[in-house]
């Protein structure tokens, strides 16, 4: 019976030391990526941490979704550590497929503007080699 409770304390352990590594993306300063940086708020739960929602905007007119390739952006803060400009790619091409999986559930998905199209334009201007022994933590 000590045993158990000694492999569960370990495991509540793990799995908790796991749960405090764990953070919130941190908020970059403006990378040149965006046109108007200073439109954007701290976002409310559920939202990004920095958002700009334009006022008066009918989204129910939107039916249409033109996803932009994401892509690597290399601003004066951007950061690549570790990461080869190969596997920074691949990470860019997996990220669009996974946006517009999720998109092309609720909207039809086109490859120029149309009318009641919405542009989604994505960039990654962060990324580093994961510390696979904090993921193997992180997953248990």
């Amino acid at each position: 019976m000590i045993f158990i409770k000694s492999i569960f304390i370990i495991f509540t352990v793990m799995l908790l030391g796991a749960c405090a590594t764990t953070k919130e993306g941190e908020v970059l300063g403006h990378t040149g990526f965006l046109r108007a940086p200073q439109l954007l708020v701290a976002g409310k739960p559920g939202q990004a941490q920095q958002v700009y929602i334009k006022p008066d905007v009918d989204w129910a007119s939107y039916d249409k979704v033109l996803l932009d390739p994401v892509t690597l952006w290399g601003g004066k803060e951007s950061q690549f550590k570790g990461v080869t400009p190969a596997e920074a790619q691949k990470m860019a091409d997996y990220f669009f497929s996974l946006i517009h999986t999720a998109l092309a559930k609720d909207y039809q998905m086109v490859t120029s503007p149309e009318p009641h199209t919405l542009r989604v334009t994505v960039a990654i201007i962060k990324l580093k080699e994961a510390d696979v022994a904090m993921e193997t933590m992180s997953t248990v």
